[in-house]
């Protein structure tokens, strides 16, 4: 008896899905866009998860946004916000939410590159031998600074997420979309829940 997962064509099949399998850099960059909806800050959604450097262990994860209980709204919005809409930032949350000791090697995806305050602090958190982003930010510095204490950094640009699944990528595309045009209909001074 031959059983379906036996035949030829079914092993053909299998071999194709598996190696057509998302790299764990690629399903952990989709965790962080995925989070990047949850942000509140209305300049720039972003998502960052702290994991082990075998992709075992999920240490943490933030996005950015204000501080818990405080409005969920920038402080300052319009052109005086870029640079300083007083959000906290998604690798600040993830590095305050993350309970391993400091020796614990981590690898951090982001959807964007870290600023030069957020590099600082993943340079202080200590054990980060990795960065993995998707979108540089408008500040590059914070890179060189990284690779000068020997953090690997790696672009992993948005078109690798199609390889994990099309239409979850393109239902976060459509929600940050929506989100974007929310808050611009919004107006300044309106808090999103």
């Amino acid at each position: 008896m031959t059983y379906e997962w036996e035949t030829r064509e079914a092993t053909e099949k299998h071999q194709q899905r598996v190696a057509g399998r998302p790299s764990f850099e690629a399903i952990n960059l989709l965790y962080a866009t995925s989070l990047a909806l949850r942000s509140t800050c209305r300049r720039l959604a972003v998502g960052c998860v702290i994991v082990s450097p075998d992709f075992q262990s999920v240490y943490s994860a933030g996005y950015n946004g204000n501080a818990r209980g405080l409005p969920n709204d920038c402080d300052v919005v319009g052109d005086a916000a870029v640079g300083g809409c007083g959000c906290i930032h998604a690798e600040a949350n993830a590095i305050t939410k993350c309970g391993v000791p400091h020796t614990t090697p981590k690898t951090v995806i982001t959807t964007h590159s870290p600023c030069m305050a957020c590099a600082k602090l993943l340079i202080q958190l200590e054990g980060v031998q990795r960065v993995v982003y998707a979108e540089e930010y408008r500040l590059t510095a914070s890179l060189d600074m990284l690779r000068q204490e020997h953090i690997v950094v790696e672009r992993w640009p948005r078109d690798a997420l199609a390889l994990v699944d099309g239409r979850a990528l393109s239902l976060i595309d459509d929600a940050r979309r929506q989100l974007v045009e929310d808050w611009r209909r919004m107006g300044p001074g309106v808090t999103r829940p």
